[in-house]
């Protein structure tokens, strides 16, 4: 917003005109004209992008704030990947992931959300929910390793794709399928930080609009278009997938309800759907985007499950949300 500024440069012409002083004039209006472009460039976002973010739905309040998103094919590799956790949990109960609630797809739901990137982008934080507390908190680790403070004023990005280095001989299975789903699917992470919040930190300070405070902060949450189910997503995915290769599921049990859908949380759902979403060497060998089920086939399934309600036509009906966690203004 440049108004404030385009005043005084009226009245700096207003006092040329009086005084008829032409070199001061000139010299003033050529410097206050350079000003108004900074601020109004300034203005401008970085980049705008589409992100999806999952998370209990008592956290909607929230939005962005210490969270973690990702594009369409980063998400799916967050999705697919929890297909394999029957047999990752059996074999490490005590792992992260077996006991993350942001990876409950019974309960979950996931926002399709537009985004301002302030600035360039900066390095990757791993938000999650810390169990003592039930809250949101971020961490900053410089190759993943070594514990860094996060830059607030960044927007975090991870390429999936080059994230996870190859395992190491022996490994196992779900070794396997970390690293092969982000070689298949690629895409992008992205971290937001609640100190990073535009609209947050002008509402601190009392500014008509996120863009007065734009240098101190980060980020800025355009709109929340879509809310659907986390569950419905991964139906849709599954469906795709066992129609794909409908007999590598044949010694797979049934659910004991009589619907005629597969128990997912068998070892033998995990090593059928994952083998059609891999390919026969996801197990063993490094494979890419070109092994295994056609990565557009999944992606069309995700873009449709978004934007369809009808669930008969492959959508996913919006999901009311109530808000549990109020969020924090300070």
């Amino acid at each position: 917003d440049a108004r404030p500024t385009s005043v005084f440069l009226a009245r700096v012409l207003r006092a040329c005109i009086a005084m008829s002083t032409s070199r001061v004039c000139g010299i003033a209006v050529a410097v206050t004209t350079v000003v108004v472009g900074l601020r109004v460039a300034r203005a401008q976002p970085f980049d705008t992008i589409e992100v999806y973010d999952e998370y209990p739905p008592e956290y909607e309040a929230l939005g962005l704030e210490n969270q973690n998103s990702a594009d369409v094919a980063g998400d799916l590799y967050f999705v697919t990947r929890q297909f394999g956790l029957p047999v990752e949990c059996s074999d490490k109960p005590d792992d992260f992931q077996c006991d993350n609630p942001e990876a409950d797809n019974d309960r979950n739901v996931v926002s399709r959300r537009t985004v301002e990137v302030e600035h360039a982008y900066g390095l990757y934080a791993e938000c999650n929910i810390k169990n003592a507390s039930q809250t949101y908190a971020c961490d900053c680790l410089l190759n993943k390793t070594k514990r860094v403070p996060c830059n607030a004023t960044e927007v975090g990005h991870a390429d999936v794709a080059t994230r996870y280095p190859p395992p190491l001989p022996g490994a196992d299975a779900y070794d396997w399928w970390h690293v092969n789903l982000a070689y298949k699917f690629g895409g992008n992470w992205y971290s937001t930080l609640k100190r990073g919040d535009c609209d947050l930190l002008a509402a601190r300070r009392h500014s008509p609009a996120a863009s007065d405070v734009l240098g101190s902060c980060g980020w800025r949450l355009v709109e929340t278009t879509r809310t659907v189910a986390s569950s419905c997503i991964k139906a849709r995915i599954s469906a795709v997938v066992e129609a794909y290769d409908a007999q590598a599921f044949e010694a797979c049990p049934l659910l004991a309800d009589g619907s005629g859908a597969y128990n997912q949380s068998t070892a033998c759902y995990s090593y059928a759907f994952l083998g059609i979403v891999l390919g026969p060497n996801g197990t063993s060998d490094v494979v890419g985007p070109e092994d295994g089920i056609p990565n557009a086939l999944l992606l069309d399934a995700w873009a449709l499950a978004f934007n369809e309600t009808d669930e008969a036509l492959g959508g996913c009906p919006e999901v009311p949300v109530d808000v549990v966690v109020e969020k924090d203004a300070h």
